[in-house]
C-alpha cells in the first residue's frame, strides 16, 4: 500500500457579481456578491431546504430533500457563486482543514451544485442535504447545523489535543491543545459529505478519521467493491490501513462497479464499452463502470484546467482528479480580505467581505493527527 497525501496546486476561480473566471499563476473578488437565493428567493431550489431546517442532514435526506431542491436549476455562474459562499463559511466556522479547506471544498462543491460539470454523477441523500444546507448559510450557527447532526460538541479546555467521532459517527471533531473551556472545536468535518463515516481505529490514540470503512490492520482492508462501498486501502504510515474509498450510495447510480484498481462509483447514464478513463479535449470520460461518467474540466477549473490521464493528484477511482490546473502553487494565502486555496492544480479565491464574512486569516493552529503537517499554512475567512 502507498500513502496518498492530498496534493494541492493553481488556476483561479474569481467570484464576483457575475462570478468571472480568470486564469492565474499565483493567486478574485467583488463587493456585491450574492448567491442565487439572495438575488432571487423565489428561484428554484431557494428556501426549500434552509440551514435551520437541516439540524440532521440524514433526516433531511430521508425526508426527501433531494426532491425539494433542484441544483440543476442553477446556471454555471450561480453554481460557482454558491460553491464559493458555502465553502468560505465552512472554513470560517469549522476550521480550514482537509475537505473544509477552501480550495478542496470548492473543487467538490462545484461538482454538486453545477449539474453540467458532471451530469451523470449527481449527488443525493445525505450528501445532497449537506450541500443544500450550506448553499445559503448566513451565520456559524447555520453552518453548525449543516455539519453536525445535533448539538455541536465543545472542547473541554484540558490542554490536551484529541480527535474523536461524534453524531453517530457522522462527524469528526478535533481540538487543539490551546482550546479553551467550552470552546468550539478547532476542526469539525461532516464525514457523510465525503461519502464516508468517522472511525477511530485505535481509540487509545484519540485519533479519528473520515473513512469508507472501519479497518484495524492491512489484512482487514481489501480494495474493490463491497456492495455500494468502494474500498481504497491505503497505508497512512500507521500500524493499520485506512480505507480512503467512499460509500457510493449517494452519488450517481448509487452503486460501486468494477474490481480492485478498476473500481469506481457508477454514474447513471449511457452505457460505454472501452472500460477506461480517457480525455476528449478538456473532458474526462470514464467508462470503467460500463456507464459513461463525463467531467467537464474547463468548467471545474476556470477554463484553464485540462484533462490528463492517469489522474495522479487524487484517488485514481475519481475521474474529477484527471482535471488538472496549469501549475503547482504554494500554501493557502490571504490578499487583504481575499482567501486563496488550491486543489488539484487549481486555485479558487473569494473576497470574504463579499460573502458576509470579515477578513482572511492565515497560519491557523493545526489539530492533532498523523495526517497533518504542522508547518503547512492554512487560510480561511473569519466570521
Amino acid at each position: 500500500m502507498r500513502a496518498r497525501p492530498l496534493q494541492l496546486a493553481c488556476a483561479a476561480l474569481a467570484v464576483g457579481a457575475a462570478v468571472a473566471l480568470v486564469a492565474c499563476v499565483d493567486l478574485f473578488h467583488d463587493t456585491n456578491f450574492k448567491t442565487l437565493c439572495e438575488a432571487d428567493a423565489s428561484a428554484p431550489g431557494c428556501g426549500a431546504v434552509d440551514a435551520g431546517q437541516v439540524a440532521d442532514v440524514q433526516t433531511a435526506a430521508d425526508a426527501g430533500a433531494d426532491a425539494a431542491t433542484d441544483f440543476c436549476a442553477l446556471d454555471t455562474d450561480a453554481a460557482k457563486a454558491t460553491a464559493a459562499h458555502a465553502c468560505a463559511w465552512l472554513g470560517a466556522c469549522e476550521g480550514p482543514y482537509e475537505h473544509n479547506t477552501f480550495g478542496q471544498c470548492v473543487f467538490e462543491a462545484i461538482q454538486a451544485y453545477d449539474c453540467s460539470v458532471r451530469p451523470n454523477m449527481k449527488v443525493k441523500g445525505s450528501i445532497f442535504a449537506y450541500w443544500s444546507c450550506l448553499a445559503n448559510v448566513k451565520t456559524c450557527d447555520d453552518v453548525n447545523r449543516c455539519v453536525y447532526p445535533g448539538n455541536t460538541p465543545v472542547c473541554n479546555g484540558s490542554g490536551a489535543k484529541f480527535n474523536s467521532c461524534a453524531g453517530n459517527n457522522v462527524t469528526r471533531v478535533a481540538c487543539s491543545d490551546t482550546a479553551q473551556m467550552n470552546a468550539h472545536p478547532t476542526f469539525v468535518a461532516n464525514c457523510n459529505a465525503q461519502g464516508r463515516r468517522c472511525i477511530q481505529p485505535d481509540k487509545a490514540d484519540s485519533i479519528a478519521f473520515c473513512a469508507a470503512s472501519d479497518t484495524s490492520n492491512d489484512a482487514g482492508c481489501n480494495s474493490g467493491c463491497e456492495g455500494a462501498i468502494l474500498h481504497d486501502c491505503e497505508d497512512a504510515g500507521l500500524t493499520y490501513a485506512l480505507d480512503l474509498g467512499r460509500d457510493c450510495k449517494n452519488v450517481g447510480a448509487g452503486t460501486c462497479a468494477g474490481s480492485d484498481g478498476g473500481s469506481v462509483c457508477a454514474p447513471s447514464g449511457v452505457a460505454c464499452a472501452n472500460g477506461t478513463l480517457v480525455c476528449s479535449m478538456n473532458v474526462a470520460i470514464d467508462c470503467r463502470s460500463g456507464v459513461e461518467d463525463r467531467v467537464d474540466c474547463a468548467k471545474l477549473g476556470a477554463n484553464t484546467a485540462t484533462c490528463t490521464t492517469p489522474a495522479v493528484m487524487g484517488p485514481a477511482w475519481d475521474p474529477a482528479y484527471a482535471c488538472v490546473g496549469p501549475t503547482t502553487c504554494g500554501p493557502d494565502s490571504c490578499t487583504g480580505t481575499t482567501v486563496h486555496g488550491c486543489a488539484n492544480g487549481i486555485v479558487y479565491s473569494v473576497d470574504c467581505k463579499a460573502v458576509g464574512l470579515t477578513t482572511c486569516a492565515a497560519s491557523q493552529p493545526v489539530p492533532v493527527g498523523p495526517d497533518y503537517d504542522p508547518t503547512e499554512v492554512r487560510a480561511a475567512c473569519k466570521p
